[in-house]
């Protein structure tokens, strides 16, 4: 089941971050990514970059009651009529290729939809073939990439783009 969790209960936020930067340990291992050469990435993630304008965002996880198989966060940018952000889209390594990941992205088109929204856009590692992919066949679509001195990685930027009646 999904839940949205409350930046407030500070044990889950706690848990959810433990699960952010476990579930990118990975990402950072396959690219050679540190703190030193890449201090923002997720897998670094700190409590207080989470909680950065927590008022426009929503965190989700998925869970059974008694463990949290990953999580999600929906933002809102305070710039941006009808488009949002999905970010830290995280699933724990022993719970992946299981369909959790895809749930969790499902509920967030839903969630936009609900919204109104026009546009849900990610960044991700644009050398992550895999993911790449992966996002492809849900439907987003590239949109243009970046290079940026601070990072030892190229930017890709993707959308999805919802029709709204």
């Amino acid at each position: 089941m999904i839940t949205q969790v409350d930046f407030l209960n500070r044990n889950k936020v706690e848990n959810i971050l433990d699960i952010i930067r476990l579930s990118n340990e990975t990402v950072a291992k396959n690219f050679g990514l540190t703190r030193e050469n890449a201090p923002g990435h997720t897998s670094f993630l700190t409590k207080e970059k989470l909680l950065t304008n927590k008022e426009n965002k929503s965190l989700y996880c998925l869970e059974n009651g008694t463990d949290i198989y990953g999580c999600v966060i929906l933002e809102k940018p305070a710039n941006s009529e009808n488009g949002f952000f999905l970010e830290n889209l995280s699933v724990l390594p022993e719970f992946r290729h299981k369909g959790y990941g895809k749930i969790l992205v499902e509920h967030i088109i839903d969630t936009v939809k609900k919204l109104k929204g026009q546009k849900i856009s990610i960044g991700l590692i644009d050398e992550n073939e895999i993911l790449k992919k992966w996002y492809l066949a849900l439907g987003f679509e590239i949109v243009g990439t970046k290079k940026f001195k601070h990072l030892p990685f190229t930017v890709c930027f993707m959308d999805f783009k919802l029709l709204q009646k």
